[in-house]
């Protein structure tokens, strides 16, 4: 069998050439519908991809609901752990505002700079039942089972090969994944929630200009509203399609009051004096960048660091040990696998450092056609002054930069796909802004080890967590 080196680039191409072009309707999805949901792939034959992500009639998410999903158990492996590392992320509208040639980083830690490889992963590993040892026999396993499906095998030529059938097998499913997009109007505009809905009604901007930047979009948003607001001629939502009530949410399909005081505390961002503002500073734009409200960029947030506290104890996480470039290039496999563990009260070089895992080193310089060049290109864009060019002086900087940092989550839809933060913690929405109380002050007290720059523009308190929340669940939609 050919090594996946040579099968990437190729689904990398095939990707791009079928872009979002793929209806929803059309073979090519329906094909892949029906590969994402077959559990003949997995080792014992009971394990798919809808196993982790999937989309019952009431909870259309594409997550499982699990803080951490139960990996299926071999009892060649009954020491290593039986929990994924992370949270389950929903699939929908994965690949907005992707550019051509350069494809959305995919998994919280950046680990996949394409779908296909990340499908060819998933089937041939640990959540599908194989282990580490196994991937030649798991990739053999792919290849059967594709020729099964007559579409796959029959082909122009007499005998489709075993890259051939994972190639397909992972383009298919990636023109399925694509398809899963949330509701947009013929402009290609979101148009199935209530903040979408509101926003039309009063003939609001629904996104930014060409090279506007997020926090400047909420912000001349929320002047645009306040002088409707003046006028008396800001107009509510309270209905939609389906009536007062959604139809897969429990709440009203409402954008009121409640819902309006949380876009402002949302969009609000940090005057040239913190300390002396008389008002809630949400900053929140800054990561999650309407109108998807995710940046697909890696930031952090304090949520491993809050996770390994806990286990270990108030500010152990700033005292962790944590391998600079040079030592980390020289570590093995198995010196670096501490790195990206579910914390453990019986051993403290367990901790979950994201991004840092994916972060390449390049002993002779940065190569942009790595796999992971995006990654780091990603990182270096966050440090003052960091260029490609000069890798090396950055080289560590950019690895600092990459400490606890997680792709941001889009807030769309978010009723369907807690718990919440790639720790899965935090059952409900409120649960998961009230963490920003803390972490926006211990950012502003440098106790927040490599903060998001953003982090400590956060000032909001208790009494903003409903408004907030009102606004994230007005982002709720009846996803079909």
């Amino acid at each position: 069998m050919r090594s996946l080196s040579v099968i990437l680039p190729v689904l990398t191409f095939l990707i791009v050439l079928m872009g979002s072009s793929v209806r929803a309707d059309s073979p090519e999805v329906e094909l892949g519908e029906r590969l994402f949901k077959d559990p003949r792939f997995s080792y014992a034959g009971n394990f798919s991809c809808v196993s982790c992500h999937f989309s019952p009639d009431d909870r259309r998410g594409y997550a499982d609901f699990e803080a951490r999903t139960p990996i299926p158990r071999r009892l060649e492996d009954s020491h290593l752990p039986q929990l994924t590392l992370r949270n389950t992320t929903a699939l929908i509208e994965l690949f907005w505002g992707e550019k051509a040639g350069v494809p959305n980083l995919l998994h919280s830690d950046g680990e996949f700079q394409t779908p296909e490889a990340l499908v060819i992963a998933g089937m041939t590993g640990r959540n599908m039942g194989w282990l580490a040892s196994e991937k030649n026999q798991a990739l053999t396993k792919l290849a059967q089972v594709a020729r099964l499906y007559p579409e796959i095998a029959s082909s122009s030529e007499p005998t489709v090969t075993d890259d051939e059938a994972i190639q397909k097998v992972a383009s298919l499913i990636t023109a399925y994944m694509r398809s899963l997009e949330f509701s947009k109007d013929e402009q290609g505009d979101f148009n199935g929630s209530p903040y979408d809905q509101f926003l039309k009604l009063n003939h609001l901007p629904e996104k930014p200009n060409p090279g506007e930047p997020s926090k400047l979009y909420g912000e001349r948003l929320r002047l645009q509203i306040e002088g409707l607001e003046r006028d008396g001629k800001l107009q509510w939502i309270s209905q939609g399609p389906q009536g007062e009530r959604m139809a897969r949410h429990d709440q009203a399909f409402r954008f009121g009051a409640a819902e309006l005081e949380g876009l402002k505390i949302f969009y609000s961002t940090p005057p040239a004096a913190p300390a002396r503002a008389h008002h809630s500073i949400g900053n929140c734009a800054g990561c999650h960048a309407p109108p998807a409200f995710t940046d697909f960029r890696f930031h952090n947030t304090g949520a491993s660091q809050e996770e390994y506290d806990f286990t270990h104890g108030q500010g152990s996480f700033l005292s962790l040990v944590i391998p600079e470039a040079a030592q980390r290039a020289r570590l093995t496999r198995e010196e670096l696998a501490p790195f990206a563990q579910i914390p453990d009260p019986s051993d403290p070089k367990k901790a979950d450092l994201g991004a840092w895992n994916q972060v390449p080193l390049f002993p002779n310089g940065p190569d942009l056609g790595h796999l992971f060049g995006q990654l780091f290109e990603t990182l270096c864009n966050f440090i003052p002054t960091c260029t490609l060019s000069q890798w090396r002086v950055y080289e560590n900087e950019v690895l600092r930069a990459s400490v606890g940092a997680f792709k941001t989550p889009t807030l769309r839809n978010l009723g369907h796909s807690n718990p919440y933060l790639h720790t899965g913690n935090r059952a409900r929405i409120e649960q998961a802004i009230q963490m920003y109380i803390p972490m926006g002050l211990m950012a502003r007290q440098r106790r927040l080890r490599n903060a998001d720059p953003e982090m400590a523009g956060v000032i909001i308190n208790a009494r903003d967590i409903g408004p907030l929340s009102a606004f994230m669940r007005s982002l709720n939609e009846d996803y079909e």
